[in-house]
């Protein structure tokens, strides 16, 4: 009955989601051929098996995947796939990740793998942390958030300190994993940085898991005009933490001059000031109590009462 439809260039795309989410096991039986009989299988027909809500037809979309020729410029869309992650898919979804030989693809599809946190998952993406296409590797550490594997926190120090295969969502599972004693290896990154973002990273470790011989380089920072906004927030939060009195002017000036804005763009400045206490500083925080920010107020009201 759809095939008239499937031939019509216009009305084509919605017979092939119509077959894919057909209850009829033949009606998906005709674009599963029809799929096998194509050289390339169009974009079409693999944007409808994808996007069905009948896990037959992901799963044959998933083979298709893995030992069909692809369009030249096929690209998967998230919001095309709303039954990827159901576990009931997960053993296909690995396998055709484990056999994927198109890098792009095999880069769009490890998002999907966020959330399941089993062993060979785990295994799996952790090997992909040293992939040799970049992209592959960011998204396999953005799909390891979350996961508290003790062999991935066994790793991340040595994959953190290859400056050839790191990328920026690395960063994110070392604070995840608190890991309080890569200060070294963030020094390093903060003087060789791939990019300015992965050095306002360093400086956010630094800035967390403080020691006295970065105080110089967080006072530089914080005094610095044309420092980075996310730099100075780390740097006066790494001045909290050390307890040095002294940087409370500094921190306030900082933070009034980002305060125009927005009140919540000075959030790190009054959390600083909440951990180094005095007069000036119970001063400064009491201007937040009356912000037109719930949070700024919220964060007010506690640092304060905890005083």
């Amino acid at each position: 009955m759809l095939k008239p439809l499937v031939d019509s260039t216009a009305t084509r795309q919605i017979a092939l989601s119509a077959l894919a989410n057909s209850p009829s096991t033949s009606d998906r039986a005709y674009l599963f051929d029809l799929a096998n009989r194509q050289d390339t299988v169009s974009t079409e027909v693999l944007r409808a098996l994808s996007k069905s809500n009948k896990p037959e037809s992901v799963r044959h979309w998933l083979q298709l995947l893995r030992t069909r020729p692809l369009p030249t410029n096929y690209y998967i869309f998230r919001g095309d796939l709303p039954l990827l992650q159901d576990e009931a898919l997960l053993d296909d979804l690995l396998f055709t990740l484990q056999n994927l030989s198109n890098t792009q693809t095999l880069s769009q599809l490890l998002w999907a793998l966020h959330g399941h946190s089993n062993e060979q998952v785990t295994t799996y993406l952790i090997s992909q942390l040293t992939h040799p296409d970049r992209s592959v590797r960011y998204e396999a550490a953005t799909s390891l958030r979350g996961n508290k594997s003790a062999l991935l926190q066994a790793k991340l120090p040595g994959l953190l300190a290859d400056s050839t295969g790191r990328t920026e969502s690395l960063h994110h599972l070392v604070l995840e994993h608190e890991l309080d004693s890569l200060q070294s290896i963030y020094e390093q990154i903060y003087l060789n940085p791939h990019s300015a973002y992965e050095r306002s990273q360093a400086l956010q470790y630094l800035g967390t898991y403080t020691r006295p011989a970065h105080q110089s380089l967080f006072w530089q920072v914080l005094t610095t005009p044309t420092a980075d906004n996310w730099d100075t927030r780390s740097a006066a939060l790494g001045l909290g933490r050390l307890g040095d009195t002294g940087a409370i002017e500094a921190i306030i000036a900082v933070s009034r001059r980002e305060r125009v804005g927005s009140d919540g763009n000075a959030q790190a400045y009054v959390m600083a000031l909440g951990m180094l206490k005095g007069e000036k500083a119970r001063q400064e925080i009491e201007t937040y109590r009356n912000s037109p920010e719930a949070h700024m107020r919220e964060l007010a009201r506690k640092l304060l009462n905890d005083w």
